[in-house]
């Protein structure tokens, strides 16, 4: 075991797992310092090694008697998980700003040397109930949810069991891989599937998770909608508007910057609806965030009057405006016809 002396480290209070057992502390790493011994001793020990961290970061050490017998490291959330994102009720959209709501228990190890009946299991128990104090005192946020991945044919589960998490199914076995220059990341199928655990951090974390406000502790985790993101690709996109050409355009000529089946792209079936919006209003707030590469794909051409080459969303009197005087009939029809063709493409 490795015996902790003069050190950066902060401990936690002590807190007694049993009448039999020593008490357990957790120390949170402050330095860089810290930070290499915890990738040290992963390197050393853990099947995976240390690997790296995205995101904000915490690294904590479980004490026995000042000695160092575990390590676990977390870290922000991964960025698309079907299981976990149906698990928890949110569209394709919402992990795009709420993301920072959910943290991953990245690491963790039992340091071999140290290992004894129920260590693992007391020392991931007293993890969780630190992080949420800890997270919020070096991020400003409270996260709600606890992510983290079991490969099968090493790990049945066993510890994630004890300590209450949920199964919330399997990955679909890949790899983030990135280029020489670290800048381009991509994924590569690595042929084993793990399985995706989650643990609530809050009681009332299924609730707050898709509140439409969330509490005062929780709301820096949201980055707020110019983080949102088309739940379509680009190339999907570039397919919508044609669904619409045939639909009259009720404007006058003077009134018609924005091409129309650019503006019932946005408004029907397809983007505002898939984006999560149920009226005009909420339509609106869903799209303005949008790229310019979708803008582009959309058929958006009137350029922002600040000469930065971004194109403009029509405004939200604009499309109001417009699906007031469009022929009902007509643009239903358009968006029946939109929607067999997406289905075609799933």
């Amino acid at each position: 075991m490795l015996l902790l002396g003069k050190s950066s480290l902060a401990t936690c209070p002590v807190e007694k797992i049993s009448a039999k057992s020593p008490a357990l502390q957790i120390a949170v790493a402050q330095t860089s310092t810290d930070w290499e011994l915890a990738h040290q001793l992963l390197d050393e020990e853990h099947f995976w090694g240390a690997g790296r961290e995205a995101g904000d970061r915490l690294c904590q050490f479980i004490l026995e008697d000042r000695q160092v017998v575990g390590v676990l490291i977390c870290c922000a959330a991964a960025w698309h998980l079907k299981g976990r994102d149906e698990t928890i009720g949110w569209d394709p959209v919402t992990p795009s700003h709420r993301l920072k709501l959910v943290v991953q228990f990245r690491r963790f190890l039992g340091l071999d040397k140290a290992r004894r009946p129920n260590l693992a299991s007391q020392s991931l128990g007293l993890a969780l109930r630190s992080v949420t104090s800890q997270w919020p005192h070096r991020h400003g946020y409270e996260p709600l949810l606890a992510e983290s991945f079991r490969d099968p044919e090493s790990h049945p589960g066993t510890v994630d069991k004890v300590t209450n998490w949920h199964l919330a199914g399997d990955t679909k076995g890949f790899s983030q891989l990135r280029n020489s220059d670290t800048t381009h990341h991509y994924y590569q199928p690595n042929g084993r599937p793990k399985k995706l655990w989650c643990y609530p951090l809050h009681p009332q974390a299924d609730f707050l998770r898709c509140a439409p406000e969330l509490p005062e502790k929780n709301k820096k985790a949201d980055v707020g909608p110019g983080g949102e993101r088309s739940p379509l690709k680009v190339n999907h996109l570039k397919s919508l508007p044609s669904a619409f050409l045939e639909v009259p355009d009720p404007r006058r000529a003077q009134n018609r910057r924005h091409p129309l089946s650019a503006m019932l792209t946005l408004v029907d079936l397809d983007l505002a609806l898939l984006m999560g919006g149920r009226h005009m209003r909420r339509m609106h707030n869903k799209i303005t965030p949008l790229s310019q590469s979708h803008r582009e794909a959309i058929g958006l051409r009137v350029p922002e009057k600040d000469g930065s080459g971004r194109l403009k969303m029509p405004g939200y009197d604009v499309l109001n405006d417009l699906m007031n005087k469009i022929d009902p009939s007509a643009n239903r029809l358009s968006a029946n016809r939109l929607a067999i063709g997406m289905l075609q493409n799933i």
